[in-house]
């Protein structure tokens, strides 16, 4: 592995932090951005994990992904351990069991629980993940919600399931669901492979339009605005800058590697490596990282569908359907387009 000399010493105020414990998974989607990691199998070693934890300060926000964290032996124990330490800890699931291994849990650790959903039926969950699935989902929401639990589902919005999002959104507000996130399927991973999943940027911005008008009581829904049309983008250059030259959010995957961006985890352009001696990164060069301060624009644009008339942006400014301040940008874009 090629390591420069230098240290990421933002480490030390340390931005929310992602910890995928595992790549191993009970599903194999198609449209999966970790792609070649699935079948890997790695997972952490439980006091790697937590020397991360001693590694770092700063905001005391984890979420544990995978492949499927709840198929990680030690889940547990780092739950247990994260929270004790004053994190906020949030688990990203697919929700794909039985409620009897949420039972098992020692969920008075975890404060918040992502769980994927891609649909409003199983017609069209399933298809886009696995038979059987979408019950799996709704009873895990359900018993969660009944024991009090933050509640947050995640959809990736690909072409399958782009004219249900509506319907999904209303689903999981009448579940009791608190936060629906939008992922945009990004073209890295497993999704590569499949052109007929992936969204235009007019039919991504026309459901966000929607979206923003549909009528809610209190779910909030999260979204990136991924694209934005010519016409508007000199009022709105900010949204070009990449998150990742402010470092808001840093991945740890089981060999090692940390990314600061999702749509490269398939990529060599990792910020770099933790070294769990020094408990710090050790900044890999011509990564992300050197790139973004270089360009000061998203390197990421390959892994994002590409159509005449738009510019895409960065994935991680997301904006919520509270923020008001909001509302007279989203209606331009309704009007531009025509929605």
């Amino acid at each position: 592995m090629d390591v420069g000399n230098d240290v990421l010493e933002i480490i030390t105020r340390a931005p929310k932090l992602f910890i995928y414990l595992t790549t191993k998974c009970n599903m194999y989607c198609r449209h999966c951005y970790l792609g070649f990691r699935l079948k890997q199998d790695l997972k952490f070693h439980p006091n790697n994990v937590i020397n991360i934890f001693s590694g770092v300060a700063g905001e005391k926000d984890v979420t544990f992904l995978g492949g499927e964290p709840t198929l990680y032996p030690e889940i547990n124990k780092i739950l247990r351990f994260a929270k004790e330490r004053g994190y906020y800890v949030r688990l990203d699931t697919n929700g794909f069991y039985n409620t009897n291994l949420m039972q098992k849990m020692e969920l008075e650790y975890i404060d918040e629980v992502s769980i994927s959903l891609d649909g409003s039926t199983p017609n069209i969950h399933d298809t886009i993940r696995m038979p059987g699935s979408f019950e799996s989902v709704v009873q895990n929401i359900k018993y969660l919600k009944n024991i009090g639990k933050n509640i947050r589902v995640i959809t990736t919005v690909m072409k399958p399931n782009l004219l249900d999002v509506l319907k999904i959104a209303k689903f999981v507000e009448d579940l009791g669901v608190n936060t629906l996130n939008l992922h945009l399927l990004s073209i890295n991973g497993n999704a590569r492979k499949y052109p007929k999943l992936w969204v235009l940027p007019k039919e991504w911005l026309c459901l966000i339009f929607k979206l923003w008008n549909m009528k809610r009581r209190n779910l909030v829904i999260r979204f990136p605005l991924a694209y934005l049309p010519n016409d508007l983008i000199e009022d709105n250059k900010n949204f070009l800058e990449c998150e990742c030259n402010k470092l808001l959010r840093l991945s740890f995957f089981p060999d090692g590697k940390v990314y600061c961006c999702s749509l490269l985890f398939d990529t060599n352009l990792n910020v770099g490596y933790y070294d769990f001696k020094k408990r710090t990164i050790l900044l890999q060069p011509n990564s992300e990282f050197h790139l973004i301060k270089e360009n000061k624009e998203c390197i990421a644009k390959e892994f994002m569908t590409q159509q005449n008339g738009f510019v895409p942006l960065c994935r991680f400014k997301k904006i919520k359907t509270s923020e008001k301040e909001f509302n007279k940008l989203i209606s331009k874009i309704g009007e531009i387009l025509k929605c």
